[in-house]
């Protein structure tokens, strides 16, 4: 397996956690005070950048490349491709209501759970599809010189200043994630890192 697929793959067990701890999070609303709610917005924001910015712009490079050698898969990539719009909206969505719980308007706490649970049920399933589908398909069709190539353009495109900028500023969050992880017996694995 190529060392993109390995980080891919690593990036979705990174990403499940932070589903459960997401999860964790809006379960507490209630009465959540307003450190926790800094938090919840300080993971929101982590997810949401991180999700945007550096995992689905490392996918849509080995699609790219996966399309070339794979004229088949377009409709998969595509309906993938979709998806990762499709969760973005509804990230931004669940955003928009933390800052109304933030700003004391006025906002059904189980909207905003129902929300997150749609959410982490729609990100499960996309990243087993693109576990299953995509991932066995480009380890099958692409070459080693496809994977120089894609780990070239990751390098060159990703944020990572700004990756490390955020978990900089992440202090807390760090820690949640950590604890989080210590209650399942796993490291972080540098998940703000």
């Amino acid at each position: 397996m190529s060392s993109v697929l390995k980080e891919l793959h690593r990036e979705h067990r990174k990403t499940a956690r932070l589903l459960d701890l997401l999860e964790r999070q809006a379960g507490r609303l209630e009465g959540c005070t307003a450190a926790e709610l800094t938090q919840l917005r300080q993971l929101i924001q982590y997810f949401g950048f991180y999700r945007e910015r550096v995992h689905h712009k490392k996918e849509d490079i080995v699609f790219t490349y996966l399309q070339r050698r794979c004229p088949d898969s377009m409709e998969l990539i595509h309906n993938l491709q979709a998806e990762h719009a499709l969760l973005n909206d509804m990230m931004a969505r669940f955003a928009t209501l933390i800052e109304k719980v933030g700003s004391d308007t006025l906002v059904d706490k189980q909207i905003i759970q129902v929300e997150v649970s749609e959410f982490v049920t729609v990100s499960r399933a996309h990243m087993t599809r693109e576990e299953l589908n995509l991932f066995r398909l480009a380890a099958d069709e692409l070459s080693e010189q496809d994977w120089l190539q894609i780990s070239r353009e990751i390098s060159c495109q990703v944020d990572t200043v700004k990756l490390q900028e955020m978990a900089r500023e992440g202090g807390q969050l760090y820690e949640d994630i950590v604890a989080f992880d210590s209650l399942f017996g796993t490291e972080s694995d540098g998940l703000l890192h």
